[in-house]
């Protein structure tokens, strides 16, 4: 008799991540919820990494190891896991978080009661997330307060096209979701930008306020390697970093151009989330009139939802050279 097939795919894309691995391997493994396999795919790591995985493979049959022979990066290596999926969920981590016992239970939950509501719909579910440091310290208790995210309970596109707030380490989706987002655009940086994008356009978004995720920030981090914490605030790097946001528009020079331009040849969108993506369009591109950019930034919120950010960011377009 063959093992029941589980309903839920964990997926952690590996690479060079001996420091923290083993506590998030554990912190999944340790789930309430338990009808699940963890697919990692490790990224031709050069370190211990794929040693310290082995050693769970024979105590967890429910964990299977593939290997890259190249490096992939992690968009990529994200991609092939998703599409190495057959489960009806899929959920993402990162190689140094560490998952609350309730993470899948909670979110699941939220799941099913999504797909009672909206049966034929993709479906992506997220949470908040609390802030640590290398050493396990917790920084901030809230990563949404911290950002500044206010992502709206119903649809938001404004919010996702700028600031997004959807946290790839927190996702858990639907089979109906994985459908309409591989491949990847080819351009693409940031997996989770895409997942978020395309539900918010096809299918409907659960924010989850509880935080489910504790969130390790440290300098090898993939996204956001430079936050402020107190081993980065007084380095070059960061003051590099604050320069740079102090002149430059938010969310231009990025790939979001690109991907969004992939966007609209590829998928057919209705009439009002086309307009929302055309104005973020001329923002990032700096055309037409800088007032009515300032009213399409208003109206639409793609920039984050605090007035002094939003009065701050206005300035730059009156004060931008075109």
């Amino acid at each position: 008799m063959h093992p029941k097939t589980p309903s839920l795919s964990v997926l952690l894309a590996s690479y060079n991540g001996e420091k923290f691995i083993a506590q998030q391997i554990r912190s999944i493994v340790a789930q309430t919820y338990t009808d699940f396999q963890l697919i990692i795919c490790d990224d031709n790591s050069q370190d211990a990494t794929v040693n310290i995985i082995q050693t769970f493979l024979s105590k967890y049959p429910n964990i299977v190891l593939y290997r890259n022979k190249t490096t992939l990066g992690y968009v990529r290596n994200f991609e092939k896991l998703i599409g190495l999926c057959h489960t009806p969920y899929i959920a993402l981590c990162d190689q140094d978080d560490i998952w609350e016992r309730d993470k899948l239970e909670k979110q699941m939950r939220h799941m099913q009661m999504s797909e009672t509501k909206h049966p034929t719909l993709p479906v992506l579910i997220h949470s908040d997330l609390t802030v640590h440091d290398a050493n396990g310290s917790k920084l901030y208790p809230s990563y949404f307060a911290y950002r500044g995210y206010v992502l709206g309970k119903r649809k938001d596109l404004g919010h996702i096209l700028g600031p997004c707030g959807v946290m790839g380490n927190t996702i858990l989706f639907n089979h109906a979701l994985k459908k309409l987002i591989l491949p990847f655009p080819p351009m693409l940086k940031n997996h989770d930008y895409w997942i978020a994008l395309v539900c918010e356009l096809f299918g409907t978004r659960v924010t989850l306020d509880t935080p489910l995720v504790q969130y390790r920030l440290h300098t090898d981090n993939a996204s956001n390697p430079l936050i402020a914490t107190t081993a980065t605030q007084h380095s070059m790097q960061y003051y590099l970093r604050c320069l740079r946001g102090i002149c430059r528009l938010p969310y231009t020079g990025t790939q979001r151009e690109n991907v969004l331009e992939y966007l609209l040849e590829h998928y057919t969108v209705d009439d009002e989330a086309r307009r929302i993506i055309e104005a973020f369009l001329k923002y990032l591109r700096l055309q037409g009139s800088k007032s009515g950019r300032i009213y399409d930034m208003m109206r639409y919120a793609y920039v984050k939802k605090h007035i002094p950010f939003q009065i701050k960011t206005a300035l730059k377009i009156l004060f931008k050279s075109q």
